[in-house]
């Protein structure tokens, strides 16, 4: 095991073990959380793709597609689509924006 690590904020890593989220949710967020908050660039979010989730995690790119638009309805996720659709800006939303509903 190497000498790298994650900065992951308690909140949001509790927040998060309490969601009932399906195994591809749960694994495209702890993706997002990585490029994001483990790259200093937690409240500006990250341009990603779902396609490297898959790639990273797994999954089926349509599953991801399908999980992280079950975590922007969850209001979980703020994401902004590119024009080819390839390429998204993703930010997790404040943690005591969750449970309010996603407008």
């Amino acid at each position: 095991m190497g000498d790298s690590f994650t900065k992951f904020p308690n909140e949001l890593l509790e927040k998060i073990y309490a969601q009932k989220l399906t195994g591809a949710q749960f694994a495209s967020l702890l993706y997002i959380v990585r490029k994001t908050h483990g790259f200093g660039k937690g409240d500006f979010g990250d341009t990603i793709s779902c396609t490297r989730i898959a790639k990273e995690t797994g999954y089926a790119r349509k599953t991801i597609q399908y999980a992280i638009a079950d975590l922007e309805k969850l209001g979980i996720l703020d994401v902004e689509h590119s024009g080819s659709g390839r390429l998204c800006m993703m930010r997790i939303r404040d943690i005591s924006e969750w449970d309010k509903p996603v407008t």
